[in-house]
């Protein structure tokens, strides 16, 4: 029994410590309403590139698979590109498309891809 206290208890900590937390700051004159300040587009890097992988952006001719690894090798596909499709797509702010930070954290996450696959 004590066992099984134990390992809940573990898992319980190990479970909190893998949920985000969220920073919310008060604006205005009215304290119940919470304002979420995000300080990076919600769309990772990688996670951007590994979307387009699927096939998400094929509308805006980003092909997907095999044919995308070739394009991220060949230069056809660039951050600068990724980016844009993901704005057409509404799943990015236009404003990314001048994150020098964001389109360049892309650029290594699409070297890394296009070693590994």
């Amino acid at each position: 029994m004590q066992r099984l206290l134990l390992s809940s208890l573990s898992v319980l900590v190990l479970l909190a410590s893998a949920v985000p937390t969220v920073n919310a700051q008060t604006i205005g004159a009215n304290p119940s309403i919470r304002y979420v300040a995000m300080s990076s587009p919600e769309l990772k890097p990688f996670n951007l590139v590994f979307l387009a992988y699927q096939g998400y952006f094929e509308k805006s001719g980003i092909a997907s698979s095999g044919q995308f690894t070739s394009d991220l090798r060949s230069g056809k596909v660039t951050a600068k590109s990724l980016v844009q499709a993901a704005v057409n797509e509404n799943k990015l702010p236009a404003q990314t498309l001048e994150d020098e930070e964001y389109l360049g954290s892309v650029t290594n996450a699409i070297q890394f891809f296009a070693n590994e696959h």
